[in-house]
Parts: C-alpha cells; structure tokens; sequence
C-alpha cells in the first residue's frame, strides 16, 4: 500500500512543495519507507512509499520518464508488468529501475490513456504529461485502490484519502445528507458519492485527464454477462481452480516477505491453500 496525492493549478496558485509535504503527511501510515514531491507552475504530486519491488532508492517516487517530460505517482501493483516490459523492451524503451511503476510511464508514453486495457493489477496512478501540459489519473477495475478528488476554481485536487485534499483550506467540509443516508443503509457511501459535498470518488474501471481546458471522466471498463457457456460443472470448475492458482502465482511476485491474513472463512483458507502450493517455503499466516 501506498498513497498519492496532489493538485493542478491552471487558473490559480493552489500550494508549493510544503503544502505538498502536509497532504503527504496525512497518508504516511499508506507508505513509510520512502516519500517525495514534484511541483511546477501547473502541478504538484506527492507520494508516500511502501516498497515491494525493487526496494532501492531508484523506486522511490515521483518517478521521472522521457527526459522528465513525464511523472507519476502510483499506488498498487502491476500484476504483468514483467511480461509488459519485455513488450517496451522489444519496441526499444529502456529503464532503469526494475520497477512497474517505470513500465507505466514507458505503457503511457506508447499508447497513451489506451494503456490502462493492457494492465492486469491494483492502481491508482497520476501521470503529468508535461509535453501536453496534462494529468491522467486512472483507477483499476474493480477499485481496489482508493481515489478522491474534487475541483475548485477550475483546478483539480486529489488523493488517496480524503484528509489529503482536507489539508486545501478550498475544500468545503459539507456533509452530503444523502451519502449520510446511503452509509446508515450499506455500511458504505457508493461511488462517486463520499461524505462531503462536491468531492467525489474516481470509479472503478475509470479514468480521468485534467488540462487547462478542464476535466474530462471516461469508463474503460465494465463487468458484462453476456458470455455464457455450454460446459459441465466439472469442466468450468477446473478452469475456476486453474485461474484462482495463476491469479494468485501473480500476487506472490515481490521484494520483500509474503504473508496472509487467515479470517477462518473459505475463501482466506482457500488463497493460504493455493500459496502453499506454489511456495518453496511455509506461509506466514
């Protein structure tokens, strides 16, 4: 887990690099090892870092890119990044981390916002692209990484948490009655909604870009149940078990020791169960 942050300023001065350093405050229990901040006359990123893949100060964030005319700040994992590396490797990018967050820079500078269809992980991820004078901001499919964000005088301000874009005197702490309502009901506020006014949550399987022009939210995927199949329950049961071992070989990838929580239900049981079988070494539970 890590956590981003920031702000665009287009139309007005929002803050420098010590009102960066206060939101990246806010979200250090997201990522204590390593933290940094990025400011120009149009943007400021910040990130808190909680390493799990190339564990050397080369990971650390914002991370640079095309001679700095890109920067991102990244939260999540990229679960094929190596097999996308090899990808840019062959098209003749170079890198000099053994980070996924530098093959996201390479996966954007090639294809742009089509880039998030290629990816297969957990994100929340900011991109200054400094040649179009532009910020794209996008969310995994299923939302496991959280993104807040809302607009004042026409810039933008966002974070992994709400208490980042609280630290923005600009951000009105307006509780919205109905996403009151809907918590009291669920348990939750659903997205976009949050708890305040006129700040929202990015969603799930979308993607935003942010320029002087202004704001811009697409979908880039959604869930569809058009498919069906003709196969017996046996059949669909092995390809069930097959993907759960191969989507779980894929999260085990990293730097540092794996562990799992066990809630005693089937479904923690069954993941410690699919990591023993692909671990040369017990799992630490």
């Amino acid at each position: 887990m890590c956590g981003i942050a920031g702000f665009t300023q287009f139309h007005r001065p929002v803050g420098d690099e010590a009102r960066l350093q206060e939101m990246a405050k806010q979200i250090l229990h997201r990522g204590p090892d390593a933290g940094g901040e990025f400011a120009n006359a149009k943007v400021g990123l910040c990130h808190r870092r909680l390493s799990i893949i190339d564990l050397s100060e080369a990971g650390n964030q914002p991370l640079f890119y095309d001679d700095g005319q890109l920067v991102i700040v990244f939260n999540g994992e990229i679960y094929n990044f190596l097999e996308l590396r090899a990808e840019l490797l062959d098209k003749g990018y170079k890198f000099e981390t053994k980070t996924d967050t530098e093959v996201l820079l390479a996966l954007y500078l090639e294809y742009g916002t089509d880039m998030v269809n290629r990816i297969n992980g957990m994100f929340a991820f900011a991109i200054w692209d400094n040649r179009q004078a532009s910020l794209f901001i996008a969310r995994d499919r299923i939302g496991k990484k959280p993104l807040y964000y809302t607009q004042v005088d026409g810039d933008l301000i966002f974070g992994s948490e709400l208490k980042s874009l609280l630290v923005m005197p600009e951000v009105k702490r307006e509780v919205r009655l109905d996403a009151v309502f809907d918590f009291f009901a669920y348990q939750y506020v659903p997205d976009p909604k949050t708890i305040f006014e006129n700040v929202y949550k990015l969603e799930p399987g979308h993607y935003l870009t942010m320029s002087a022009s202004g704001l811009k939210v697409e979908k880039y995927w959604d869930i569809s149940f058009k498919r069906t199949s003709n196969e017996s329950e046996a059949e669909l049961t092995q390809q069930l078990q097959q993907q759960l071992k191969a989507c779980t070989k894929k999260r085990m990838l990293a730097d540092v020791p794996l562990g799992a929580f066990l809630s005693g239900g089937v479904d923690s049981s069954g993941v410690v169960a699919l990591m023993a079988q692909q671990s040369e070494q017990a799992i630490t539970t």
